[in-house]
């Protein structure tokens, strides 16, 4: 993988991916998901790290990604360790934190809301580590 393709994912701190949807135009959807394609593709596991979870996305660009994502999500639990949220507002925090409960256990597959970056770098390396976010053997 050339990291210098991607442009709505930085691999800069690899296995950590952090997704850029804050500012992409409207129409991103299929380069987001070509990219996607290839960070399925990479022998190596990573941990999707995002730090825009409110960033505007128009919706048809959010359809085609949740599409993506729902139909690819065997292969995506193959290739990823998890999907780390950060969310430094408290007000949304408890929310967020609620909504990946459900959706860990719908998709049996690790998401996890923190409250900074430092929290995002330390719970992936967990993830990796193949332990859940909290420390605990998955």
């Amino acid at each position: 993988m050339n990291p210098a393709l991607f442009q709505y994912h930085d691999l800069s701190q690899f296995p950590l991916v952090l997704t850029r949807h804050l500012g992409a135009p409207q129409g991103y959807a299929q380069a987001w998901i070509a990219e996607m394609e290839q960070l399925m593709a990479s022998p190596e596991p990573f941990v999707l790290v995002t730090q825009d979870l409110g960033a505007p996305i128009a919706h048809e660009d959010r359809k085609q990604m949740v599409q993506w994502q729902t139909e690819n999500m065997h292969r995506i639990r193959q290739a990823s360790r998890g999907y780390v949220a950060v969310k430094p507002d408290i007000s949304g925090y408890e929310r967020a934190s609620k909504q990946a409960e459900k959706m860990t256990r719908a998709f049996d597959f690790p998401f996890v809301v923190v409250g900074s970056m430092v929290e995002a770098r330390q719970a992936a390396h967990r993830l990796m580590a193949g332990l859940d976010a909290h420390g605990a053997a998955a």
